[in-house]
């Protein structure tokens, strides 16, 4: 990683625009809430101090959590109430569109200490070594940190630390799990709110739970890695991570994670970026996927494995992209899109795309969504299920029962794909095959899909391996000879305007098998 591409890329920090988003440490927020701020009330008891208040709101501009004018209008809200009647207001500025929901709930538990965890507020941070308001560069150094909640190295506002084949270790544990995955707290190398950090030709060891190896957080907080070991053994101790629109570019990485809930690479709440090119990602304990998106993520001409968990997990209005990058999963299913809270604070696609590469899914299928809006989008990519389930898409264990289905628009380019396809009676599924695509499929063989349609373009072939039941067929082939039926009958709803290009009709395909509307049952 070069400095000039850290300059360019810091453009794209500072120009970002703010997208907060949300993971499944959240708090929701009450609904039954007025549309606009109510009005303030006259003779309040004495408030508190409007500097203290300021000072607040100040942080979270400084952070980049809030702009100034979210800031100015806030503090106009909750100047001249009481501390219980400025609690009770959060509700308003949501729905006055004055914050977000996550926004709200930063400054309340801010404000009020005693409030359930949700969206923390700021944390104190300490570093065995700190730079701030300079740059510095420095090689061969080791940093040792062994007390909770500290550091190896941390870069504050405007400090610009280049640190070259180095030693980075830490053995204490964060006091708090939020605190830690918000805010980087007892991460071994953290950049915050502006610091800049490049590390090269280095190693990060942790050792404690609740301690990320590599952190950015804030606006314009950066981290470069270049042939940087990582290893980090404690639980909730990802490899790298990114929030609050802090970015992470690594080339040439080697992470490895052996907790739970530790995966190798996670952008997480409030847009963080994180951009991998070259490198091996292993994780090895329950919950610790190689890659956990509640930001941006890329990952390029990388190696990935999560023995004990799924591969890759997109929650929300979030993505994930991998160009060229061999894939495995161990437990569960290979890629996972979810939103784990009930009500989309952001609404929005969890989006995965694969260019070329490989997945193989050990167990489970290969794709999941559930409880969200999803597009998965694959293109010259070796996809393998031994379980031979490709794609589900269904309820779960997330969301409110009945209405936590997913809705996934499900993409493949001179694919090769082969397994089954289930979609539950509250779920939808859009499958669309393009440039020479092959599937080797049953689609809703139990018949349960709330909608499920297949898209054909007349390069493309289904290779019929069971009895289907679609809501709506295209093909640009008229004459059907891109379905290979192998005897099975498709059925198609005919009351839909999508099918009304096969007018109600029975076809016998050319392999003995029917396609014939499903009224006919």
């Amino acid at each position: 990683m070069n400095k000039k591409l850290g300059q360019v890329l810091l453009i794209f920090i500072f120009t970002a625009s703010l997208t907060i988003t949300t993971s499944s440490q959240r708090v929701h927020a009450a609904n039954a809430a007025v549309a606009t701020p109510p009005p303030q009330a006259q003779h309040k008891a004495p408030p508190p101090a409007e500097k203290a208040l300021t000072d607040k709101l100040d942080s979270f501009v400084l952070a980049s959590i809030i702009t100034k004018e979210q800031a100015e209008k806030t503090l106009e809200q909750l100047i001249g109430l009481t501390p219980p009647e400025q609690k009770a207001h959060f509700i308003g500025l949501i729905k006055a569109g004055i914050l977000n929901e996550p926004q709200a709930l930063a400054i309340e538990n801010t404000l009020f200490k005693n409030l359930p965890e949700g969206f923390p507020e700021l944390p104190e941070t300490t570093a065995v070594y700190t730079i701030k308001n300079k740059a510095v560069d420095k090689a061969a150094q080791q940093y040792i940190g062994s007390r909770q909640n500290e550091s190896g190295v941390k870069a504050g506002k405007n400090g610009i630390l280049n640190l070259t084949k180095s030693v980075i270790q830490t053995t204490g544990s964060a006091s708090s799990d939020n605190l830690s995955s918000f805010y980087g707290l007892n991460a071994g190398a953290l950049a915050e709110v502006g610091g800049i950090i490049h590390l090269a030709d280095s190693t990060i060891n942790t050792a404690g739970d609740g301690a990320t190896a590599a952190f950015a957080t804030g606006s314009a907080s950066l981290i470069t890695l270049a042939n940087v070991k990582i290893h980090t053994s404690g639980d909730s101790s990802c490899g790298i991570a990114a929030t609050v629109k802090g970015v992470i570019q690594a080339e040439n990485i080697d992470i490895t994670t052996l907790g739970d809930c530790s995966p190798a690479v996670g952008a997480d709440r409030v847009n963080g970026t994180i951009l991998i090119h070259g490198g091996v990602l292993k994780t090895a304990g329950k919950n610790s996927p190689a890659a956990y998106s509640v930001g941006n993520i890329s990952i390029t001409d990388t190696a990935i494995t999560a023995s004990a968990s799924e591969a890759a997990i997109v929650e929300g209005r979030n993505s994930l992209t991998l160009n060229n990058t061999t894939v495995s999963a161990g437990k569960l299913w290979g890629i996972l899109l979810f939103q784990d809270y009930t009500g989309n604070l952001e609404p929005g696609l969890a989006s995965f795309t694969m260019n070329g590469g490989a997945l193989t899914a050990e167990t489970g299928p290969a794709f999941y969504a559930t409880n969200t809006e999803g597009n998965i989008e694959l293109t010259d990519a070796a996809i393998t299920a031994p379980s031979k389930k490709l794609l589900e898409v269904a309820a779960g264990k997330w969301g409110t029962k009945g209405a936590n289905g997913g809705k996934l628009n499900f993409a493949a380019t001179r694919e090769s794909l082969a397994g089954s396809i289930f979609c539950d009676n509250i779920s939808t599924l859009t499958i669309t095959l393009k440039d020479h695509t092959t599937l080797a499929s049953t689609i809703n063989e139990v018949r349960t899909a709330g909608s499920v349609n297949l898209n054909l373009d007349d390069t493309s072939v289904w290779n019929v391996t069971g009895t289907s039941y679609l809501s709506s067929l295209t093909s640009a082939d008229t004459t059907l000879s891109n379905i290979h039926d192998n005897g099975f009958t498709i059925y198609y709803d005919a009351r839909l305007a999508a099918n009304k290009w096969l007018g109600s009709k029975t076809y016998t395909l050319k392999n003995g098998g029917k396609l014939t509307p499903s009224e006919q049952l």
